[in-house]
C-alpha cells in the first residue's frame, strides 16, 4: 500500500519542480525605471514606459506559452530568442533564407513547418485559425521590441495602431 503513495508523493515533487522551474523561466518579466529596461537586449520585456499594446503582445506571448521556448535576452532556448534579430537574414530549414521582419513573424506564426529557422528543431506549432490578425499584429511589434534597433519603431507602430 506505501508504494503507489510514495510513487504519487514522486510524481507530485517532480511536477511541482517543473512548475518552478517554469516560474523562473518567467521572471525576467519585472518592471524597470521609466524608460530604461530591466536588463540588457532581453530586459525589455517590462518597459514602464513601453506602449500598452506592446505590453499586451508581451501578455500574450506568455498566455500562449511562447515564453517557454523564445527567450527576449539572447540565450538559446527550445526556440530561438528575439534579441537582436529584428532584420536580420534567417537561414531556412528549406534551404531558403528570410528576413526577420513582419513578414517572417506571421509566417512563423501560422506555417511554422515552412518557415523554420534552420538551427532550431521543428517543434513550434501552428497558430492558423487559432490567432485573430490583431493577436498577430500584437506578437510581431511586441517581438520587434526586443531588437534594440528597431524597438522605436515598434513603439511608433503601436501607438498608432
Amino acid at each position: 500500500m506505501r508504494g503507489p503513495i510514495i510513487f504519487i508523493a514522486c510524481v507530485l515533487v517532480l511536477i511541482a519542480g517543473i512548475v518552478v522551474w517554469m516560474v523562473g523561466q518567467l521572471a525576467p518579466m519585472r518592471a524597470a525605471a521609466p524608460g530604461s529596461a530591466a536588463g540588457s537586449e532581453s530586459g525589455r520585456e517590462a518597459v514602464v514606459d513601453e506602449p500598452p499594446l506592446i505590453a499586451e503582445g508581451r501578455r500574450l506571448h506568455v498566455k500562449l506559452g511562447c515564453a517557454v521556448c523564445h527567450k527576449s535576452d539572447g540565450s538559446k532556448g527550445v526556440g530561438p530568442s528575439y534579441a537582436g534579430q529584428w532584420g536580420s537574414t534567417v537561414a531556412l530549414a528549406n534551404g531558403g533564407s528570410a528576413t526577420y521582419d513582419p513578414g517572417y513573424v506571421r509566417m512563423s506564426l501560422l506555417d511554422p513547418k515552412n518557415h523554420r529557422n534552420a538551427a532550431y528543431p521543428g517543434l513550434m506549432p501552428s497558430y492558423l485559425g487559432k490567432l485573430s490578425v490583431h493577436d498577430v499584429w500584437l506578437l510581431t511589434v511586441y517581438i520587434m521590441s526586443q531588437t534594440d534597433s528597431a524597438r522605436e519603431q515598434a513603439y511608433e507602430w503601436a501607438r498608432e495602431m
